[in-house]
């Protein structure tokens, strides 16, 4: 596992991290104009001029390895580029890391020229933490410099790392958020008496080039655009080009030739961990005392094991694989997913419930297990079998239940464990109708004030209902948000201020979240001599897909509904009202309208989304879609007073 960074590093999977590699043919033995960088790339700060990758199966008397060999040269096109300070390399305890470069250059009519008075620290490895997990057989190496770098500086850097472990071969990225790859390549060297597959990822078959000629398989590019990131942005994997290097026989061992060879890797973990002790009998006895169903049985040991045992996300070596023992778990008082899971199996089946051990990729992957490498999932769960249905139990989250599949989950494959043999299947998809929001609102209209008062009631139902739920437990007290108004502002998303939440109440049995609540909304109005324009867009942004050939990803399939009355006040009459939309389609859909009741006001909105992800190939969708989106919020209600 071996990753670089500007900014941070991108978890992957339980002891695995994305690969930036980067790297190309040197242009700084060439003379060229930076100026033609800066008038090409006029909206980026710095730029990736090159990024090679060679890849090498090494076949030494001591032992198998796979060799990576990293360059990448970035150029500065502002003064004082602060992301090229800072250079982060993350390795694991399988890996050698050599860092043979690491320089900075500046230019003088088109001619390098070394910075003599930079010093890069190398800094001796430390323990790499990310976002609140510490992964103790991973470390991390900087190299940085604190000198202020001037425009058009041109940084080197080149390592190699040795993967000593073939089953552990991390994947490798073109590009990254917020970087502009200009050259790109990457190229594997054909072993001899072995197979080693070099998979591609959401390639342009218009920008990369393909090549198997001469003993080598590569793959190239120019011009990988930097990925914009906005609300609708899917995981970095699903689409960034990236490639994933798997070692799948060597002469006549297998490593991961299959999913086959996957599940009986982890099989054979699974059988060294101690099962079924005596104290763990006892404890599922206790807790399932009593004359209780299958099912009860199921949900108290589901509850006791969310509710007794800590989520602990910790990785050391194998330990990102094999799962504790339930007995370390019940004593310690915390597990990783893998533990957590692993006490679930044991209890259940101490009750005689069918239960088995399962392997899942969070949504935050998207493989499926075709692949058959150790990228493909990042968690473990616990499948049962009531009534021959299966259930996915996952108690790392104090939110979840038993018989609901998580967000995180949902669409996914699961590989499940069944002793001598496995079964893949596909977690369902919660239809948008058991996702809902609906925002019922009021709004006293006065024409001659700046701020309007606002009251009304919002209403959550499933996982939207949970997470949020989950979510408001986990902040401050003393946050001011801490009662809910931070979901007002999700939900409305306008200039709403001043906010009061009452009556927060959370069902668990209906998994419902609602709340009533008062504020004042301000820039809503704006006037023309004795015409006032009523434009306070309400709730636009909530489904942004500003670019609507890029993927677009949702937590959830939903439904979200509001309807706003605005109570006019004196003389206040309407002049026109927008027109309505109607827009019904497979994945997307919208509704829109506005009416005059009298003396008020009444706008609706309805956002449909049946789908949690969708792809370049629903273009036309989503461009209707915002097109309709759009067109709702143009048009201003026009009043006069």
């Amino acid at each position: 596992m071996f990753s670089t960074k500007i900014f941070k590093s991108i978890p992957f999977r339980n002891g695995l991290f994305i690969v930036f590699l980067f790297v190309g043919v040197n242009l700084l033995s060439q003379k060229f104009d930076p100026v033609f960088y800066e008038e090409k790339y006029p909206d980026e700060e710095f730029i990736l001029l090159n990024h090679e990758v060679n890849l090498e199966l090494i076949d030494s008397e001591d032992a198998l390895s796979f060799k990576t060999k990293h360059k990448k040269e970035y150029l500065s096109l502002e003064y004082d580029a602060e992301e090229l300070n800072r250079f982060l390399l993350t390795f694991s305890e399988t890996q050698d890391l050599k860092v043979t470069m690491a320089r900075y250059y500046e230019y003088e009519d088109g001619k390098k020229k070394l910075v003599k008075n930079v010093k890069t620290k190398w800094l001796k490895p430390r323990d790499h933490y990310i976002k609140g997990v510490f992964y103790n057989d991973i470390k991390d190496l900087e190299i940085s410099t604190s000198r202020v770098l001037e425009k058009y500086t041109h940084v080197i850097i080149e390592y190699e790392v040795i993967d000593n472990d073939l089953k552990f071969i991390s994947p490798i990225y073109a590009s990254s958020f917020g970087e502009h790859v200009v050259n790109f390549s990457v190229r594997l060297k054909e072993p001899y008496d072995a197979i080693v597959d070099l998979v591609p990822f959401n390639i342009d078959n218009d920008n990369f080039i393909y090549s198997d000629s001469d003993g080598f398989t590569s793959y190239s590019a120019k011009d990988i655009s930097r990925i914009k990131e906005n609300s609708t942005t899917p995981p970095y994997n699903y689409i960034a080009p990236h490639f994933v290097p798997v070692v799948r026989e060597v002469g006549d061992t297998k490593y991961l030739a299959s999913v086959e060879d996957l599940y009986f890797w982890y099989k054979g973990l699974i059988n060294q961990v101690e099962m079924n002790t005596p104290e763990i009998s006892s404890l599922a006895s206790v807790i399932t005392s009593g004359d209780i169903s299958e099912e009860e049985k199921i949900q108290s040991i589901f509850k006791y094991v969310q509710s007794k045992i800590d989520y602990l996300a910790f990785e050391d070596g194998i330990a990102g694989f094999k799962p504790s023992s339930a007995v370390e778990v019940i004593q310690t008082g915390y597990g990783d997913c893998k533990g957590m899971s692993n006490l679930l199996v044991d209890l259940l089946r101490n009750v005689g419930i069918d239960a088995g051990h399962a392997w899942i990729g969070t949504r935050k992957l998207n493989y499926t297990y075709d692949l058959a490498a150790l990228c493909v999932d990042n968690h473990m769960v616990c499948w049962v079998n009531l009534n021959d249905e299966i259930f996915i139990l996952d108690a790392t989250g104090k939110g979840h239940f038993w018989n609901r599949i998580p967000s995180h989950l949902q669409g996914k494959q699961t590989l499940l464990g069944l002793g001598e043999s496995f079964k893949v299947i596909e977690m369902p998809i919660a239809k948008a109708e058991t996702n809902s929001v609906l925002v019922n609102a009021t709004i006293d209209l006065d024409c001659s004030a700046i701020l309007d008062t606002i009251r009304g009631e919002i209403k959550l139902v499933g996982n939207d209902a949970i997470d949020y739920h989950m979510a408001l437990q986990s902040l401050s007290v003393q946050s001011n948000y801490s009662t809910g108004e931070w979901i007002v502002y999700k939900f409305l998303n306008t200039n709403v201020d001043e906010v009061e939440v009452t009556n927060l109440i959370y069902d668990p049995s209906n998994f419902e979240l609602s709340m009533n609540f008062i504020g004042v909304v301000s820039g809503a109005k704006i006037k023309q001599g004795n015409i006032v324009l009523l434009s306070p867009r309400f709730s636009q942004g909530l489904v942004d897909i500003t670019e609507p050939d890029k993927p677009a990803y949702f937590e959830n399939a939903f439904e979200f509904e509001s309807n706003i009355s605005y109570r006019l006040g004196g003389s206040v009459r309407v002049i026109e009202l927008p027109s309505g939309i109607d827009l019904n389609q497979e994945k997307l859909s919208y509704q829109y309208s506005c009416s005059d009741q009298g003396n008020t006001i009444s706008e609706k909105r309805k956002i449909t989304i049946n789908t949690i992800y969708a792809d370049s190939a629903n273009l036309e969708e989503k461009t209707r879609f915002m097109e309709a989106v759009n067109q709702s919020y143009e048009q201003p209600i026009k009043l006069t007073n």
